[in-house]
């Protein structure tokens, strides 16, 4: 049998604790240290419902790992997966617009609890949840999942290199919004954004689910124009995909975003991905 739309079970962050810690209504890029220790401090306020009922009462913020998969191309160019959410995608608010992230809600099957010590001094899970280690298994598992990856080492069609860019990915800082629409739906979400090179300019992408269409890998400044000219036109025609609320952010902070990854990560004289961390 088929489950109710939005009855499975997800997590967060209560939503008071969350805004003493991150800025609201755009992306805060802090860097991959200053994130995890933030990242740290939210295991304190990690709450858990079904989805619906979250929807509805705002108990917390549902947790999002908002992954950035990059590549390098010929020119040494950052370019980063844009791919566009269909008419029939389940998530209405966010039908028609394009995307930089593959990404999902945390499931029970993400969960990462801290290990603690017993009175024999052996590994024990304690009940308490380690949000890092539970957001990088939800990267994982949305990733792999959602997209599939594929150069001249490794075809698409195999998960290989997609898993390998989720290992290779660090959280680089937020993103959250907010409307005083009750309906609105970035007021019961947040986004960890997480950068996740995936190589160089032979590698190209699919999308797994029907509900999206890829579209390719853009640099910069082919993104800072499409939403600096085509989405502030009053004018432009309804068929033309503008970005969700997430993307535009984070493209107004590329600048940044591509200087944290300079610093992490790059490509060697023969085409394959380093990281330099």
């Amino acid at each position: 049998s088929q489950l109710a739309k939005n009855s499975e079970f997800t997590y967060g962050v209560h939503s008071g604790f969350l805004d003493t810690l991150v800025k609201n209504n755009q992306a805060s890029i802090l860097g991959v240290e200053k994130t995890k220790v933030i990242l740290r401090e939210l295991d304190k306020a990690v709450m858990g419902s079904v989805r619906s009922l979250n929807n509805n009462l705002c108990l917390f913020r549902q947790g999002i790992a908002y992954s950035l998969p990059f590549i390098f191309n010929e020119n040494n160019e950052i370019c980063f997966l844009v791919y566009e959410r269909t008419k029939t995608n389940p998530e209405g608010k966010l039908a028609k617009k394009l995307s930089l992230a593959p990404g999902g809600h945390i499931e029970g099957i993400d969960l990462d609890y801290h290990i603690l010590l017993n009175g024999n001094k052996e590994p024990v899970a304690s009940q308490s949840i380690d949000f890092t280690q539970t957001l990088k298994q939800n990267l994982l598992r949305e990733v792999t999942e959602e997209v599939i990856f594929g150069n001249d080492e490794y075809e698409e069609g195999s998960e290989v290199l997609g898993n390998i860019a989720c290992a290779r990915s660090e959280p680089i800082g937020f993103v959250m919004d907010s409307e005083d629409n009750p309906n609105y739906v970035g007021n019961t979400h947040f986004g960890v954004i997480y950068a996740m090179p995936v190589g160089g300019a032979d590698t190209g992408f699919t999308m797994k689910e029907i509900q999206k269409n890829g579209v390719s890998f853009c640099n910069k400044e082919e993104l800072k124009f499409y939403v600096e000219v085509s989405c502030k036109d009053p004018e432009v025609p309804d068929d033309i995909a503008l970005f969700e609320p997430w993307s535009e952010y984070i493209i107004n902070k590329l600048d940044e975003i591509e200087a944290i990854i300079r610093e992490n990560w790059m490509v060697g004289p023969d085409g394959k991905l380093l990281a330099i961390s």
